[in-house]
């Protein structure tokens, strides 16, 4: 993965983390922390000070990026209405 250089004066890049999952299998092992902590050093080695993250709310994955230091700054509602 190539990282762009900052077209303009000021742009201050941003690593956003999405798209990441683990498979149950390989759960309760660290691997979610320890891939977070990998893609959080490459963010900082192309320059990002800032990073940014999704989870569920209350969730499992909500408490392993706030022990690595992310603080929550807002809380999403998804509604679903059935079908018929």
């Amino acid at each position: 993965m190539t990282i762009p250089s900052p077209p303009l004066d000021g742009w201050r890049p941003i690593a956003p983390l999405t798209g990441a999952a683990t498979l149950p299998a390989h759960r309760r092992r660290g691997v979610q922390t320890a891939l977070l902590r990998h893609r959080l050093l490459f963010a900082a080695k192309g320059g990002c000070d800032l990073a940014v993250v999704t989870t569920e709310p209350a969730s499992v994955s909500q408490a392993n990026v706030m022990r690595e230091g992310f603080s929550l700054l807002y809380s999403r509602a998804v509604l679903v209405r059935n079908a018929g």
